[in-house]
């Protein structure tokens, strides 16, 4: 294989598809970046095409890069170019084009609970497989996720592996800072959590400031949090925005002393890298949104939320910091991420393979 296709549809699919793009020369593949102009409906999450460029020419890689409109545009450079493999975040969702072209063999790094979300609504929808494009190879980030996904929807049938996610890969393309003392918090829907928990929850960021812990607060466009205390919004650090690569949250999640967040994949991110983190309970509320109701109720991720190095409470945000902070036990990484050897060079070898024997 000398080409592949790699689709990178909005910033934070940079997450997934920078790490292939920076090893795919290692393996000896030309990557073909494949940058969509705008993320439609999702303006905050726009490429900056100019920044893909110079993380590419600053590692002194070889590739080539369009910018295309959509996926039929991005069909047609694919077409034009003499591309027969093609890789693409959770193609089975965004890449259907590419799934139902013919001579097309199309690569799908699944992403967490997306590719689970993607499953549970198969299922809630009693949708039959056979009307659903799909890859040729979906690769799940460990056998958790394959295990879940096919629980969901067991008549699935594409070909998996099981061998890494690319979004871990990023480590070795952050700095690693020494904050004296900090907490970071990824927001989620504020109204989502008990009014108690909010009020309690509110008193740790507040206690925090007070004694020179830094309270870090990476917002979202969607859910702005609003805390109830002047003192506290004046004095929290907030972080608006995504870099995308090396990616923001796992930046911070890597550089402080523990993070906060609700049913979020940055619980399984934090876990991997023996990094501990407080999961705030969420609350039964009419129409509430889909993703957090799934993971909390549908997704068989109970023991992730309560285990060694995360905690999931309802009240004493406090108390449940300190006993993490206090605890002097060191944890381990799931594995050790190497440039030489890394979850990116995995799947790029196994799609080569996979590639030359069709």
């Amino acid at each position: 294989m000398k080409k592949l296709g790699i689709v990178i549809q909005g910033t934070t699919f940079m997450k997934s598809m920078m790490p292939l793009a920076i090893f795919a020369n290692s393996v000896g593949v030309l990557p073909v970046l494949l940058l969509y102009r705008f993320r439609k409906g999702k303006t905050h999450d726009n490429l900056d095409h100019d920044r893909v460029y110079e993380i590419m020419k600053c590692m002194d890689l070889k590739f080539e890069a369009f910018i295309v409109s959509d996926e039929n545009d991005a069909l047609r450079i694919i077409r034009k170019e003499k591309i027969s493999n093609v890789v693409c975040q959770d193609a089975q969702h965004h890449g259907k084009v590419f799934c139902k072209t013919h001579g097309l063999n199309v690569f799908s790094i699944s992403v967490f609970f997306d590719t689970l979300h993607y499953a549970n609504r198969l299922r809630r929808n009693h949708l039959k497989y056979e009307v659903e494009p799909r890859p040729d190879v979906l690769y799940f980030p460990d056998v958790r996720f394959r295990d879940d996904f096919f629980r969901l929807f067991p008549d699935y049938d594409v070909r998996h592996k099981s061998i890494g996610s690319p979004l871990y890969d990023h480590k070795l393309f952050i700095e690693e800072r020494e904050y004296e003392k900090s907490v970071l918090f990824l927001c989620g829907p504020q109204h989502m959590l008990s009014k108690t928990l909010q009020y309690d929850f509110e008193s740790f960021a507040k206690h925090c400031i007070k004694n020179n812990i830094t309270f870090y607060m990476k917002t979202r466009p969607k859910t702005p949090w609003k805390f109830q205390d002047s003192f506290v919004t004046d004095n929290v650090k907030v972080i608006r925005g995504e870099a995308g690569f090396p990616y923001t949250s796992l930046d911070m999640i890597l550089n402080t002393d523990l993070h906060i967040s609700s049913y979020s994949t940055s619980v399984v991110e934090s876990e991997h890298f023996g990094k501990q983190c407080i999961n705030l309970d969420t609350i039964q509320k009419n129409n509430a949104e889909y993703g957090f109701d799934a993971v909390k109720d549908d997704f068989n991720f109970h023991d992730v939320y309560n285990s060694e190095l995360c905690k999931t409470v309802n009240e004493k945000v406090q108390d449940t910091y300190y006993s993490f902070v206090d605890d002097t036990r060191k944890h381990q990484e799931v594995e050790n991420i190497t440039f030489s050897s890394n979850n990116s060079k995995r799947i790029l070898e196994d799609l080569v393979s996979f590639a030359s024997r069709k």
